[in-house]
Parts: C-alpha cells; sequence; structure tokens
C-alpha cells in the first residue's frame, strides 16, 4: 500500500465533518420540531401535522450517525494516561449507547415508512432506542458534572494577578460551555425517560 494513501483515521475524520454539518441541520428541525411540539400541546391538528413531517425529516441527516458516535472509539482505542479511566470508561459507554440509539432509530424509521412490515419488529428496537437514548444522556451528566468539577482554578504559587485571572477566565467559558451540554442531557433524559416510560 502507498504511503500516500489516506488512513482509516482520515477517512472516519471525513465522514465525521460530513456529519457534523448534517448535525447542523438536524438540530435546526429538531427546534422546528419542539416548537411546533410546544404550539401544539400534542393535540391533532395542522401544526401536529407539521410536527410529524419534521419528525421524519430530520432521519434523513441521522444515515451516518452511528458511525460518528462509534468514531472517537475508533480513532483512539486506547485510554490515554490524561484524564481518570473511570471518565474515560463512561464517555465510551455514551459513545456506544448513542450509536445504538441511533442505530436502532433506523430501524423505527423502516418501520414507519413501511420497508419492514413486521410491527413487533419495530417496536422492539424502539425500546432498544429509548432505553440506550436514556442511559447515553444519564452518561452524559455524569461526563459533565465530572468535567466542570475538574476546572476549578486554584491560584499557582507566585503566579501573577494577570496569569491568574486568565486562568480564570479561560475555565469559565469552559464550564459555561459544559453547563449547556449538563442542562441540555438533563431535558433529554427526562425527555427520554418519559418516552421510555410510556413505550414500556
Amino acid at each position: 500500500m502507498s504511503s500516500t494513501s489516506p488512513s482509516l483515521t482520515q477517512h472516519l475524520q471525513v465522514i465525521k465533518g460530513f456529519s457534523e454539518k448534517a448535525d447542523g441541520k438536524d438540530k435546526l428541525t429538531a427546534l422546528i420540531q419542539y416548537v411546533c411540539m410546544f404550539l401544539s400541546a400534542n393535540e391533532p391538528g395542522n401544526i401536529k401535522k407539521v410536527q410529524a413531517s419534521v419528525t421524519a425529516a430530520r432521519k434523513v441527516f441521522r444515515v451516518m450517525r452511528p458511525l460518528e458516535s462509534m468514531t472517537p472509539l475508533l480513532v483512539n482505542p486506547k485510554f490515554n494516561n490524561v484524564d481518570p479511566k473511570l471518565l474515560q470508561a463512561i464517555n465510551r459507554a455514551k459513545s456506544i449507547l448513542m450509536a445504538v440509539y441511533f442505530g436502532a432509530d433506523h430501524f423505527v424509521w423502516a418501520c414507519q415508512i413501511g420497508l419492514l412490515n413486521d410491527k413487533q419488529t419495530g417496536e422492539r428496537f424502539q425500546k432498544v432506542s429509548l432505553s440506550a437514548w436514556a442511559l447515553g444522556s444519564v452518561c452524559t451528566i455524569i461526563s459533565e458534572s465530572w468535567q466542570i468539577a475538574r476546572l476549578s482554578v486554584t491560584r499557582k504559587e507566585n503566579e501573577t494577578d494577570e496569569k491568574y485571572e486568565a486562568r480564570v477566565e479561560e475555565a469559565r467559558k469552559a464550564i459555561n460551555q459544559r453547563m449547556l451540554l449538563l442542562v441540555h442531557g438533563v431535558f433529554q433524559v427526562r425527555e427520554r425517560g418519559l418516552s421510555w416510560f410510556n413505550n414500556a
């Protein structure tokens, strides 16, 4: 094989970049979906029809998401010596659970559009999808909470005020970003938990 041939990691990174662009569209349609859900109050009508249509449209942007979720594990299969092993294990579990969620959701979609006609199969994959979705969100909450706790700043000996304030500001920005992920994860657990309970 030529030394200039793209490696598996490079192929995965290209796929990941493509998936991230699709993920932006997925998030946009998700916003429309949830606005419609709020406006319709889950009652039949035109807004409810729009919600159902947008929900179905989102599936297209998720075709590569199982592979995208697994990319961190495929690119870096070994534990590093920087982060705690337990934190790394939680993040790996999250990647696997989200890959299962997206993969099972593809089968649910196939049943919804008639490609698969076995109703029991569709219901089974829906339960698997919702369970993986909820557990993956729990992993997000644990991971982000842990990372936020690690971002506390302690003043170093003989450190100037300027350097200390710069580190504090950097930590504050990182905490704000992770807080958004944490709050999002909490709402996801609530929503997914209710969905799982209703479909159990």
